[in-house]
């Protein structure tokens, strides 16, 4: 009888851990979706040129993007398309004029095989890959100049999970710049030419909700698109944290604030002149449902 007495004991007890277990695995797993982004750029000698950008999402996808002036009069809209495998990113200005166009063509995998600036119609890059060898060679063609001449730029390399951590730029004595990962979390960046660029990560001790997450494929899409590999901190699925720093004449500080969730709510940087205490803030401020 006392060693079912015990048993029964040891079952309640197991089920009675199982069961906050399992709630707090429920808590922990509870994910937000983002639904607005205002940011605010404000000038403490020119207000004048302050402006405020408000973003709507739906699945984490911008649906609108308008900016207005110090006076909330909106002074252009951002519109993004997509025509099969064709991302259109259009601004508008406040007459509904096209002042900007630039299409990102994607492979039947979602890779970047072309980004075409449109309007002004300047430049196209084309992206060639080289899956026995992990590289992708970057071409830009002028569209401005007689017979479109196209010209190297640069070769991409990248691991055996996928993802970009070296790049070599130019062809006579090119600048090979590195990415060092721990795992997937970026740990330095060095450049053998330049080393002033190089500069050591640093991120928040945890990780963004899973439903955040960007996958290995968008991440080097962005990096293509952008011609560098040294702003995977800000793509990556750790929240970048960045140092205050006095540059000349001026110094930045910055601010990051999350809800218990581990979701940004809140992220600041001010510029201060020093010369003249005029100041630059940039602020996001994010929305959740």
């Amino acid at each position: 009888m006392k060693k079912l007495v015990l048993l029964l004991c040891v079952f309640l007890t197991t089920t009675i851990v199982s069961c906050e277990s399992n709630s707090s695995s429920v808590a922990t797993e509870s994910t937000m979706s983002l639904v607005k982004k205002i940011t605010l750029q404000t000038y403490s000698q020119t207000p004048q040129d302050n402006t405020k950008r408000i973003q709507y999402y739906a699945n984490n996808q911008v649906i609108a993007d308008t900016t207005f002036n110090h006076l909330n009069q909106w002074i252009s809209r951002n519109v993004i398309t997509e025509n099969g495998n064709t991302k259109s990113y259009k601004t508008f200005n406040n007459s509904n004029q096209l002042i900007f166009q630039q299409d990102l063509i994607h492979d039947a995998s979602g890779r970047l095989i072309e980004k075409r600036d449109v309007l002004p119609s300047t430049s196209s890059k084309t992206y060639v890959y080289n899956d026995v060898e992990g590289t992708v060679t970057i071409y830009t063609t002028f569209l401005n100049q007689p017979g479109n001449p196209s010209f190297y730029l640069a070769t991409f390399y990248y691991h055996s999970n996928g993802l970009f951590f070296k790049e070599s730029v130019g062809q006579d004595n090119p600048d090979i710049r590195t990415v060092v990962y721990n795992n997937l979390q970026p740990v330095s960046y060095q450049s053998t030419n330049n080393p002033s660029i190089n500069l050591t990560y640093a991120f928040y001790p945890f990780p963004k909700p899973s439903n955040f997450t960007t996958s290995i494929l968008e991440m080097n899409n962005i990096m293509l698109k952008d011609l560098t590999i040294r702003n995977i901190n800000t793509i990556c699925n750790f929240y970048p944290q960045y140092t205050n720093t006095t540059s000349g004449n001026f110094t930045t500080t910055h601010q990051a604030t999350f809800n218990s969730s581990n979701y940004i709510t809140n992220r600041t940087r001010t510029q201060v002149n020093n010369n003249n205490s005029g100041t630059f803030t940039e602020e996001l401020i994010y929305f959740y449902n």
